[in-house]
């Protein structure tokens, strides 16, 4: 037991042992990684007072070599320690259970979505179908965000429900290519289970970003008053300090001062945002829409566009079909 008495330690008391110690550390540790890498799980022991280092899944490295030198003076001071336990579930999940990594993901395994077909190697559909209701119904029951909190687990489900459309889609897509006799078939199976996962990730989208549109103008109102105020105290400081240069002007009988400007502090612009814990965070995006103010003069100006003729054509086509008389238009017969 007496390896792994710095590891009791530890655990007892997170950072009270130095990292810099020629006790044997023995135990289970987590490597802290930055916020957009996982956390490898650890494990030491040692054999006939030779230690061994396994990382992760890889296989334990024995011995005095390049690996565990390496390890003892840059990875070693960024871990803490852990129990067994812990150990073993993000090996075994590849999660922690604040819900960070454990090791290397693609985005379907960061965002917990299962494509595997697990050992009875059932249909795909299945797994993904459960996991879009499941997540449908819980996206269904969220109202429209009042706390930034609330938000950011609403772009959680936001996300994860567009990955689960993804997964489906790429998987439709992958089996219909072969069967486009078929397509119709595909699509009456997938359709169905795809759905709630766009409805109602658009639907609550449109909750968060209400709650995010409230959210920025609060933000831009506080920013304006800061720069109102920041305008202010420059002015009073301008005419404080010219009052100055005036005066002494005058007394050195040098006629008026030069003009004295101190420029206001910029308040800084802060965009609202929503986001998960180890995701991105996503907010509005600036774009550009046409406002039409008068419907003649922008008709005039785009009468001759391809386009527009165009979509007048399918217009006066529909019209004639339905046998409705607009003016300007001449309904005819003819053969075809």
């Amino acid at each position: 037991m007496n390896d792994y008495n710095y590891w009791h330690k530890e655990l007892k008391e997170p950072q009270s042992q130095e990292r810099d110690t020629n006790e044997h550390i023995a135990g289970f540790w987590r490597i802290k990684a930055a916020k957009t890498k996982p956390d490898y799980p650890v494990a030491i022991w040692y054999v006939n007072n030779e230690q061994q280092l396994a990382i992760g899944r890889q296989k334990p490295n024995a011995g005095e070599n390049d690996t565990w030198f390496d390890f003892i003076g840059m990875t070693f001071p960024k871990c803490e320690a852990i129990t067994e336990q812990a150990y073993k579930q993000a090996l075994e999940t590849g999660f922690w259970s604040d819900g960070k990594p454990a090791r290397k993901m693609d985005d379907n395994e960061k965002m917990g979505i299962d494509v595997s077909r697990g050992g009875n190697n059932p249909p795909i559909e299945e797994s993904i179908a459960d996991q879009i209701k499941n997540l449908a119904d819980i996206a269904k029951d969220i109202p429209e965000p009042k706390t930034q909190e609330e938000a950011n687990k609403a772009t959680v489900i936001v996300d994860k429900l567009r990955g689960l459309w993804k997964v489906a889609e790429a998987t439709r897509i992958k089996e219909k290519a072969p069967h486009d006799e078929a397509g119709k078939a595909v699509q009456a199976k997938w359709l169905p289970i795809m759905l709630p996962a766009k409805e109602e990730g658009v639907a609550l989208d449109k909750r968060r970003k209400a709650f995010l549109l409230k959210e920025q103008k609060r933000l831009d109102d506080e920013r304006a008053e800061k720069q109102r105020i920041a305008n202010e105290e420059a002015k009073k400081e301008t005419e404080r300090l010219q009052a100055i240069a005036d005066a002494k002007a005058k007394e050195e009988g040098a006629g008026l001062a030069e003009k004295v400007e101190v420029a206001p502090v910029t308040v800084e612009e802060v965009k609202a945002t929503a986001g998960g814990d180890f995701g991105r965070n996503s907010g509005l995006r600036k774009t550009r829409v046409g406002v039409i103010v008068d419907f003649d003069k922008f008709i005039a100006a785009i009468k001759d566009a391809p386009d527009f003729i165009e979509f007048l054509d399918k217009k006066a086509q529909s019209a004639a079909r339905s046998q409705i008389a607009l003016d300007g238009l001449e309904i005819k017969e003819v053969l075809k």
